[in-house]
């Protein structure tokens, strides 16, 4: 029985999520005659379906992300086959043809879903997001958007960072290959006939062989410590597509495999495959090693379907698969957007209880089933008006001249079209609403006051000694430390400072609390490790100044989420209530030997959304975005009675700050000077956070000159 082996047509060959493919039969006498790979075209609907099925949240797939690891071989694949093929046959490779097919398959419906969605999400997000939206709008147009997503430290994998064009990041990193890859080839051929040594595909194979090995490598070194630059990154991804590459060029070793073990094959990629979704979660770093679970297995089955068509081929290869694979590009690029609109529109109401602990309120699962058939009814009606008839239009079949120029327009319709639509109406403001706001909702939202040097990022261990501030002779010596819950009281402290002839310190790390304990980086899916070193290092230079009067602590809530258990896993809410109130103990205790006071700072309330957002809806009306205490103070209850026992033991002042940012019984989005009070979902402004330094230092004077109790009568009891 002969096998199918080989690669797609010229113009007929896709992307990962691509449609119908023709390829080359071979069979055993090497003859080679138009085929067709079904189980291919089956494969492309099991990527999708998986991928799909995650993004809807199903939890028994919780690694359906994995779906893109298969387009990916896939594209590798289909892409080497068709170059390499024009290669040996020509002797060159038509860089103008190739990227003129690049055009057709996959601009027109890009764009399309691009231009939609800029609409849609026009309609329902706040008018401070718009410019946000956009900047990433253009990056998916120009192939970019990998790299921004990484930039932007997105977590593909959180519930917050969800962008309406996040899932264009994989599109980008096939994109980006394709650039590089046929240049590479071209210039092996190059070498090759200067040289003029060996078979043209050993050639191949090393350069290939270069490439992905580097990448892999690159993934498996990198993943841990890199976060969203591994996950998006080219060059932590390329040995996947290279993994299909490789499968392009061992086409004719794969016909020759017996088929008994062609069928066992297949049966065993099938389950890596499947058995990569059920087993992987969000908490898995990825991409690698563990991506080569799902890569491997898509490898079993492409080189068992080059053999034979029975077993798992058969089964990829029922009408209703391959249908699916068919329109999975369509799919793939409608699913993601109108997830998100169900979540924006469908979406249950949020308590600020579940932000603050970073949760969010799912829509309803008839919502979520409602958007996955629209999205699957879109990619259908759209793969007959759109896909299909613009790759077998004639005049653009005849000249690749034509279909570059066509993709010069759309990709200038795509990003002239984000910035007409979503271009913000918010550096313009009516004289009504400029006598009501002091600062614009862009403004709030970059309203950071405290020196990067002296709150510095995740990847960074630094305390900087000359993190003094205030007056640098004042008798009284405070010291702020902790995360941005603490970096955020830095403009009121530096006020108080000032007003009362202090010395100030400041010593922040951002997510870092201060508890003695390991914490976990969800970004990066491991132990945040640069927080252990850093607090030990901040913790070492407060011991050694010579005079400390009272080290103020702010913490976030959301600490006892994100701790780390004795087997360096994220620890489970149970184990994460003795280990930070041990590790608090422990940084109470260092602290009260060196300071003259210990003053923790209960954490501010929270406003429901998006306080700037809000804003931005309601700019002739601000007050809208105020709200109560209720619900939205002493979200920290359950933190602080962890602490409580140390609290206490330790003679730690307490010091609530509900009170503060809420003077008048509710929270106001503005200040009696027009500044937001908050920035975003949870950090004060710096603007409201220095006008709150003169009540800031009557609360704390009392503590810095009297020998009061620690903990306040009101905070063991409430």
């Amino acid at each position: 029985m002969s096998g199918v082996v080989g690669t797609a047509s010229h113009d007929q060959v896709s992307s990962a999520t691509g449609a119908g493919i023709d390829v080359v039969r071979t069979g055993a006498s090497g003859r080679t005659g138009q085929g067709f790979r079904a189980d291919i075209e089956g494969l492309r609907a099991l990527a999708v379906l998986l991928v799909v099925v995650f993004h809807a949240g199903v939890p028994a797939l919780a690694g359906g992300f994995v779906g893109v690891d298969i387009f990916f071989v896939i594209s590798g694949f289909l892409i080497t086959g068709l170059l390499v093929d024009e290669a040996r046959h020509t002797g060159s490779i038509n860089i103008p043809n190739f990227y003129a097919r690049r055009v057709r398959r996959l601009l027109p419906m890009a764009t399309l879903v691009l231009l939609a969605t800029t609409v849609a999400f026009r309609l329902v997000l706040p008018p401070l997001d718009w410019a946000d939206l956009g900047t990433a709008v253009t990056a998916a147009t120009f192939w970019a958007a990998n790299w921004h997503f990484a930039a932007e430290q997105t977590d593909y994998m959180g519930d917050a960072d969800h962008n309406p064009v996040l899932h264009y990041w994989s599109l980008s990193v096939e994109e980006q290959f394709y650039v590089v890859w046929p240049l590479l080839l071209l210039t092996v051929l190059w070498l090759h006939r200067r040289i003029g040594k060996g078979d043209i595909t050993r050639w191949f194979a090393v350069a290939l062989a270069v490439l992905g090995g580097g990448s892999l490598a690159l993934s498996i070194l990198t993943t841990r410590d890199s976060g969203p630059w591994a996950y998006f990154g080219l060059h932590t991804r390329a040995w996947e597509l290279a993994a299909g590459a490789a499968l392009a060029l061992a086409r004719p070793m794969a016909a020759r495999v017996p088929r008994a073990v062609a069928v066992l094959a297949g049966g065993g990629g099938l389950l890596l495959v499947l058995g990569s979704a059920f087993v992987l979660d969000r908490a898995t770093t990825f991409p690698g090693a563990a991506a080569l679970w799902p890569v491997v297995g898509v490898m079993m089955l492409i080189a068992a379907g080059a053999r034979t068509q029975s077993g798992v081929g058969f089964l990829l290869s029922r009408p209703v698969l391959t249908y699916l694979g068919r329109v999975s590009y369509g799919w793939y690029l409608w699913h993601w957007p109108c997830l998100l609109l169900a979540a924006e529109i469908g979406g249950g109401p949020q308590s600020a209880a579940e932000a603050a602990n970073e949760q969010g309120t799912d829509p309803s699962p008839w919502t979520i089933g409602s958007a996955v058939l629209i999205s699957l009814l879109l990619a259908i009606l759209t793969n007959h008006l759109v896909e299909q008839p613009v790759r077998r239009w004639k005049a653009l079949l005849r000249s690749s001249g034509r279909s570059l120029a066509l993709g010069a327009c759309l990709l200038l319709t795509a990003a002239s079209g984000a910035g007409l639509v979503l271009g913000s109406p918010l550096s313009v403001r009516d004289q009504k609403t400029a006598e009501t706001l002091r600062q614009t909702p862009q403004e709030a939202r970059k309203d950071v006051q405290t020196p990067v040097r002296c709150f510095v990022p995740f990847g960074s261990v630094d305390v900087d000694p000359n993190c003094r501030f205030g007056d640098p002779n004042g008798q009284k010596v405070v010291v702020l430390f902790g995360d941005s819950h603490a970096a955020q009281w830095f403009p009121a402290l530096e006020e108080a400072a000032k007003e009362q002839h202090w010395q100030l310190y400041l010593w922040t790390k951002s997510g870092c609390g201060y508890s003695g304990t390991r914490q976990w980086l969800a970004k990066y899916r491991r132990e945040y490790r640069e927080c252990s070193t850093w607090r030990e290092s901040a913790l070492r230079r407060i011991e050694g100044l010579s005079r400390v009067d009272a080290v103020v602590i702010g913490r976030n809530v959301y600490q006892l989420t994100k701790l780390v258990d004795q087997n360096g896993l994220k620890a489970d809410e149970k184990a994460a209530v003795g280990l930070w109130a041990e590790g608090a103990d422990r940084t109470f205790r260092r602290l009260q030997a060196r300071s003259r006071k210990v003053v923790l700072l209960r954490d501010t309330p929270r406003p429901l959304d998006d306080l700037p957002a809000c804003v931005s809806e309601n700019l002739s009306a601000p007050q809208r975005c105020d709200f109560p205490r209720k619900g939205h103070a002493d979200l920290d209850a359950q933190l602080f009675s962890t602490e409580r026992k140390a609290v206490a033991a330790n003679g730690v002042h307490v010091l609530r700050t509900t009170p503060l940012v809420c003077p008048r019984g509710n929270c106001p989005a503005l200040s009696q000077t027009g500044n937001l009070t908050y920035k975003d979902d949870n950090h004060l402004t710096g603007s409201y956070s220095r006008e709150l330094g003169p009540a800031l230092a009557a609360q704390l004077f009392p503590v810095l000159t009297q020998d009061a109790a620690g903990i306040s009568r009101d905070d063991l009891h409430e």
